[in-house]
């Protein structure tokens, strides 16, 4: 899956005037985007209204399927495998879902979908978790034990995106440093993703989350980046960003 997450850009300066000091009086320049982002809550998606918001922001990133995207995300939701074992180091449950359950459901347990509230309402979104395009190569040639290690030290950022009112307020910055922090808790080693190349912020925006992004065309190597048989091949058209704890 794409991942396009949603344009940041600075925000001007507020237009100041001075005046002399006798007659000054304080500007009122209204809240920053500090005080913006400050006021933004970010959480795991509580309700089905808040998944089923998420199909909008898949649109808005790109994502060629938001229907079946927001029906997985239900599905797994209801039968409460949705993030299951983010919190839970212990890697049993997911390797017997794998084993019993199949793929989808092991990957379920290792997904998060975020929200970022704002006044109440949702203003943003972001899905991350293993990379089922990613897990397919050792799941079709029998590498169980690759399988495995891909699928309990990789975190994908599939969609990140801002509803066009809230944007230039840091809520994008603000879902990826949580999802990174929830990575980290979940014992991942690595978190990754990708993007068109003709989308040129996007570099500046992930580089100012703290990942590294290759150059275009550039292949991702699971290999040195956390001792994984694997690598992603990127077409001219395509950038990865990576982060290793």
């Amino acid at each position: 899956m794409l991942t396009h997450p949603s344009h940041r850009k600075r925000t001007p300066c507020p237009h100041t005037t001075t005046t002399p000091a006798a007659t000054q009086h304080p500007q009122h320049t209204g809240p920053t985007p500090a005080d913006l982002a400050a006021q933004t809550i970010v959480r795991h998606a509580e309700h089905d209204d808040e998944l089923i918001g998420l199909h909008s922001l898949a649109e808005l990133a790109g994502v060629s399927d938001p229907n079946l995207l927001v029906r997985q995300l239900l599905t797994h939701s209801h039968d409460q495998t949705l993030g299951a074992n983010l919190n839970n180091t212990d890697p049993g449950r997911v390797i017997h879902a794998l084993h019993n359950d199949g793929l989808p459901a092991a990957v379920a347990r290792r997904t998060m979908a975020l929200v970022a509230v704002v006044d109440g309402q949702m203003a943003g979104g972001l899905v991350a978790g293993p990379s089922v395009q990613m897990l397919l190569q050792p799941a079709v040639e029998g590498r169980r034990d690759t399988l495995l290690a891909a699928l309990l030290r990789t975190i994908e950022i599939q969609i990140v995106a801002v509803n066009a009112e809230h944007r230039h307020r840091g809520i994008g910055a603000a879902l990826v440093r949580a999802a990174i922090d929830q990575a980290r808790s979940a014992n991942a080693q690595v978190v990754h993703g990708q993007f068109d190349t003709e989308r040129t912020n996007l570099a500046s925006f992930f580089r100012e989350c703290g990942f590294r992004v290759d150059l275009p065309g550039t292949s991702l190597d699971f290999t040195a980046l956390a001792d994984i048989d694997l690598q992603l091949t990127a077409t001219p058209e395509e950038r990865y960003f990576g982060l290793t704890f």
